[in-house]
């Protein structure tokens, strides 16, 4: 597991457990076996492949999209939420500012 309290600038692949506290600048592939907790923000898109998992309880300023994987909402997506069918959960204190589709 890995925990990180600064600015990652490049895009991040991931294939294992990131707590985020800090900011992602780029996009966030979560890929199988990765799994994603944002605290902080990401600036671009969080897409999460099957088998693996995201829990926002910060912000994504892109979307969200859940692509065979699992997804918890907690924070805010400023975007789009994109959860056709799949294991995507909002709370209902969360916010998403865009659809969801």
């Amino acid at each position: 597991m890995t925990i990180e309290y600064g600015t990652i600038e490049e895009q991040i692949d991931l294939t294992e457990r990131l707590v985020l506290h800090g900011k992602a600048a780029r996009n966030i592939l979560v890929h199988d076996g990765g799994v994603l907790v944002l605290h902080g923000r990401c600036k671009g898109n969080v897409i999460v492949e099957a088998v693996g998992e995201a829990y926002v309880y910060g912000t994504v300023e892109g979307n969200v999209a859940n692509q065979d994987g699992h997804v918890e909402i907690y924070g805010t997506v400023q975007g789009t939420v994109q959860a056709v069918d799949q294991d995507t959960t909002i709370d209902d204190d969360a916010t998403v500012e865009g659809e969801v589709i």
